[in-house]
């Protein structure tokens, strides 16, 4: 199968100067020889229309296969499916507003699904994570995994269903066949996945997971690739602890529910105590952002 992707920016009220460099970004990846790229950028009804941003009307002009359309409907999930019904390529590539991507991001993503095709779902092993603006508490260095930031050196990939391995790929930058894709996408129609994922002031989330986990459900291998980088912009506005303390209630309140739409027999045949399985549960869904190392260091 050729690999031509489709990269998919999906954005909500973005902070202005970070959403430029994001753009600016796009404009320099490098493509590879013989293949196809197309941009998606999808307006999730922002209170400022993105089509005002003079970085981004510069980049639809002068980028073949480009283009900016509007989802009246709110939340992340909404903005994805719109995505995908606008892409055309085999692969989706999901970039956030504040998502930075290396200029060698399509190139090392080429060469990286060239060299294990058994992959479905996979994403950058790098992500490093950059607060923007000119202080913050230091204290914020500690929990930078808190806003995904990983680095992956090693290619590690598995189907596994009993939980979230710490090298699946989380939503920044990922990377999803879109006929895998699809399968997730008429879920979503049917209203067999309900969770809308982030949504105006709401920092609940889960979409990602269920894509992660419908791709393991069918038996398909997911994984991140080292090599494969991109920047997380943090604004200024992210790094309280009243931002980090919603972050986390939003994330960890949608992770039971994420995993039971996907495998709902696992939950209901389990002959453990309904107050311990939840437990055990969530810590094992939670396990590849809320490390060991990440809890000591905020005690």
């Amino acid at each position: 199968m050729d690999l031509c992707f489709s990269i998919i920016v999906c954005s909500y009220n973005p902070d202005p100067c970070i959403f430029d460099k994001v753009i600016k970004s796009l404009s320099r990846l490098s493509t590879p020889v013989n293949t196809d790229v197309e941009f998606v950028i999808v307006d999730n009804n922002s209170k400022n229309p993105l089509s005002e941003s003079e970085a981004l009307k510069y980049f639809l002009q002068n980028t073949r296969n480009s283009k900016c359309v509007v989802e009246n409907k709110p939340g992340l999930t909404e903005a994805r499916k719109r995505g995908f019904l606008e892409a055309k390529y085999n692969w989706i590539v999901f970039f956030d507003d504040d998502n930075e991507p290396a200029e060698d991001f399509l190139q090392v993503l080429s060469m990286g699904l060239s060299t294990y095709p058994q992959l479905c779902c996979t994403g950058p092993g790098t992500i490093n994570v950059e607060y923007q603006g000119k202080s913050y508490d230091p204290w914020f260095d500690k929990v930078k995994f808190r806003f995904q930031q990983r680095n992956h050196t090693e290619f590690k990939c598995s189907s596994e269903t009993k939980h979230f391995e710490d090298f699946y790929p989380v939503g920044t930058g990922m990377v999803i066949r879109k006929d895998i894709l699809s399968i997730y996408i008429d879920k979503v129609v049917r209203g067999i996945y309900t969770l809308s994922d982030r949504k105006g002031r709401s920092l609940a989330s889960g979409g990602d997971l269920q894509i992660v986990f419908t791709c393991a459900e069918l038996g398909y291998a997911i994984g991140v690739l080292p090599g494969l980088k991109l920047n997380h912009l943090i604004p200024a506005n992210r790094t309280t602890v009243s931002y980090l303390v919603k972050q986390i209630y939003g994330t960890s309140s949608t992770c039971l529910i994420a995993y039971d739409q996907v495998f709902p027999r696992v939950i209901k045949s389990s002959t453990d105590s309904n107050s311990f399985f939840l437990f055990s549960m969530v810590l094992r869904i939670m396990y590849s952002s809320w490390k060991k190392d990440g809890a000591k260091e905020m005690q």
